[in-house]
């Protein structure tokens, strides 16, 4: 797909990660109704998206494979590190608490997203699912498992870096994804504004 194909209204706008970032961008540009499971967490695979979707997120988060993992300078929350997936959590654990007083809490929330994000991708019509980094051979692995569940029309929206200025369209030939490489701010974790801006101009979400 080309960029140019993938422009026009959707019920349904989603992050897959693989940081806050695309949520953040999203979110700004008012294409997000509600958080899902891969907004606020580091998914650092692709294919962690695929075996989460096609396991209906069993084992997400689990207490028994939840690891501390430090915390971020300046941050009031600890990196939590999931070994089932190998998922961090970045802002569910206050650092003012022992973690698993948090932990209740949080997994209610991460089950909730969860559990709406497969009622969006099951009911919906038009659905555009937005990745920051990954391969083109890991998004077909996932285009293999949406076929299995989505019963509308999806786009895979498959974003990654590179040292240009502009918005490059790398016209994968997939009728259900669409590959670019988009500029980096590397001083700010929301990235480049305008990249996203310009990359999303055009596309809309339904009832807005």
């Amino acid at each position: 797909m080309k960029i140019e194909d993938i422009k026009g209204s959707y019920d349904y706008i989603a992050s897959i990660g693989d940081n806050c970032q695309p949520a953040h961008q999203l979110d700004r540009l008012q294409l997000r109704k509600s958080s899902g499971p891969f907004d606020w967490i580091a998914t650092r695979s692709l294919d962690v998206i695929s075996l989460l979707i096609s396991n209906r997120f069993t084992n997400f988060m689990d207490n028994k494979y939840l690891v501390i993992d430090g915390q971020d300078p300046g941050s009031h929350y600890y990196n939590v590190r999931e070994t089932f997936y190998n998922l961090y959590s970045m802002h569910d654990f206050p650092i003012s608490n022992d973690w698993t007083a948090s932990y209740t809490e949080a997994k209610a929330k991460f089950d909730r997203r969860a559990q709406r994000f497969l009622h969006q991708l099951e009911n919906c019509q038009s659905i555009l699912l937005v990745r920051l980094m990954g391969t083109s051979e890991e998004a077909v692995r996932l285009k293999s498992v949406l076929s299995g569940i989505v019963k509308g029309n999806f786009t895979i929206l498959l974003i990654n870096y590179h040292d240009n200025n502009e918005v490059l369209d790398l016209n994968l030939i997939d009728e259900n994804i669409c590959s670019v490489l988009i500029p980096n701010d590397p001083n700010r974790w929301e990235g480049n504004d305008g990249a996203w801006s310009a990359l999303f101009n055009g596309i809309t979400l339904t009832g807005n």
